[in-house]
């Protein structure tokens, strides 16, 4: 049986029409109504919040897609412009095949590779079972709740040591085939510097398009960054 395809995309790399997808799943009734905002955005304000990912080293945003259909979103945000701690968030529509906790572990996989990612904390609605059970279920290791209350699970994921993670990736790859699209990749250096990196990258971000496609093997030791 042929393995599905997932491409996870940048933000920064997509076209207006992708982004407008995006949009249209994240204002569905039921998926913004367990969101900390449940409000609808409107397509000016969401275009302009892509637009300005490009000048910002310190927010990723991937848009998943299976087999060529729309899957998903997954956001990780970097704390206090230190990538070994970022705030991850994420989405999917609700018949899509694959899990997303596993997409999820494949993207932290990435950016702790290439940007030392040590942590991750989530904010889960109390009531979204599908989303929480994952987690609660140790189905993720190193993944423990800092507080709840009746609206909100607060968690950390600490993330597996390189070799650790490796393996565990490994194993999801053997379900899937995984193709990364990104800007190319700025080593992570001081705060400042990242961002004046990026910024001047950003200019000519798309003159090497060859470079941005990078796709993910069943191979533990191919690096798919």
């Amino acid at each position: 049986m042929a393995k599905s395809k997932l491409t996870i995309t940048d933000f920064t790399k997509l076209a207006t029409r992708d982004l407008l997808t995006i949009l249209k799943m994240r204002n569905h009734p039921s998926i913004r109504c367990w969101m900390t905002n449940s409000n609808v955005i409107e397509v000016e304000e969401h275009l302009a919040f892509c637009q300005k990912l490009h000048l910002d080293p310190f927010s990723k945003y991937f848009f998943i897609t299976c087999d060529d259909k729309p899957y998903g979103v997954v956001s990780v945000k970097a704390i206090n412009d230190n990538w070994q701690n970022a705030l991850t968030g994420y989405y999917k529509l609700t018949d899509s095949p694959y899990p997303l906790w596993k997409v999820r572990r494949i993207i932290l996989h990435f950016m702790q590779k290439n940007f030392g990612l040590k942590r991750s904390y989530l904010i889960i609605n109390s009531h979204n079972e599908r989303s929480l059970n994952p987690f609660l279920d140790k189905k993720i290791l190193g993944v423990r709740v800092i507080r709840q209350d009746d609206t909100y699970h607060y968690l950390e994921c600490t993330l597996p040591q390189a070799r650790i993670f490796a393996d565990e990736i490994a194993k999801y790859l053997q379900e899937v085939e995984v193709n990364f699209i990104v800007p190319t990749l700025l080593p992570y250096t001081s705060a400042l510097r990242q961002k004046a990196l990026f910024i001047k990258a950003s200019i000519n971000i798309d003159s090497n398009d060859t470079q941005d496609h990078q796709t993910c093997t069943n191979k533990r030791d191919r690096s798919y960054a």
